[in-house]
Formats: C-alpha cells, structure tokens, sequence
C-alpha cells in the first residue's frame, strides 16, 4: 500500500482569485503532497473548525509522474474580520483511495 504525505503552511494576504478576499487580507493555507498515485485525480477537502469541523471548500486536481500533488494550492480560511478562525487541515485524496491530511492548528 502506498502512504502519503501532506503539510499545510499558512499565509496570509490578498488572493485575486477569490471574490472574498480580492481586496482584503485573508488568512489561507498552501497545501504539498507527495508518494501519491501517479498521474491521478486526486480530491482536496479544505476543513475548518468554525462551530465545529466541517468541509468548507472541496476541489479535484491531480498528480505528477512522481505521485506529487501537482500544484500546490490554497485553502482559503476566510477574512480575519468575518471568519475570526485561522484553524484548518486538508485531506488529499487520490483516485486509488490514498489519502494524506496535513496538520492542523495552522495559527
């Protein structure tokens, strides 16, 4: 069986690529994987811990000829003003069923 890996780094700053965070600072996560399948789908859960752990943003991508998650995304954690929680942890998940989860407590 094949074991994954995954980590989290947070950040923080204005991401054009998000409507709520266009023009103001918000707090996010990069996320790394690695030794997943290769050349596949893989499915990316953003959590957060707002009122309890709940999937908050889900999208597929894919990996590498090395089992690499092919690009190193964000897991956008919300404005700081509206979404005063900066906690979170992705699940990566590849079209063979491995999965990684990156550390959470990302303050």
């Amino acid at each position: 069986a094949r074991t994954a890996s995954a980590s989290g780094t947070l950040g923080q700053g204005p991401q054009a690529n998000d409507p709520q965070c266009s023009v103001n600072v918000c707090y996010y996560f990069d996320i790394q994987g690695y030794n997943f399948h290769p050349n596949s789908r893989v499915t990316v859960q953003c959590y957060n811990d707002a009122g309890g752990a709940h999937v908050f943003a889900s999208y597929t991508d894919s990996t590498d000829g090395n089992g690499y998650f092919r690009n190193n995304s964000h897991c956008f954690l919300g404005k700081d003003s509206v979404n005063p929680w900066r906690n979170g942890w992705a699940v990566i998940t590849d079209a063979q069923n491995t999965s990684a989860r990156t550390n959470n407590n990302m303050w």
